[in-house]
């Protein structure tokens, strides 16, 4: 699927970082491992964002973005 391929989300320095190569990220929510929310951004009109988790431990999170034609994509994330 070209568009789930076109969608990078790494961890860096306490931060997430997502890049979108084809379409501007629209939302993007960030979950613990249990579910529940600890971030939520709208509107990021952009290719590429950063969202610092500096307050939270180290841990391993669910990514979730929306692209603005609607396509959503979960990822897994270790944040250090």
């Amino acid at each position: 699927d070209l568009l789930k391929s076109s969608i990078v989300v790494y961890s860096a320095n306490k931060a997430i970082n997502v890049k979108s190569t084809v379409e501007e990220i629209n939302n993007i929510k960030i979950f613990d491992i249990s579910g529940r929310l600890i971030h939520d951004t709208k509107n990021v009109a952009s290719n590429l964002t950063s969202i610092s988790l500096s307050s939270i431990a180290t841990q391993i999170v669910i990514v979730e973005i929306q692209t603005i034609s609607g396509f959503t994509f979960n990822k897994l994330v270790s944040v250090k």
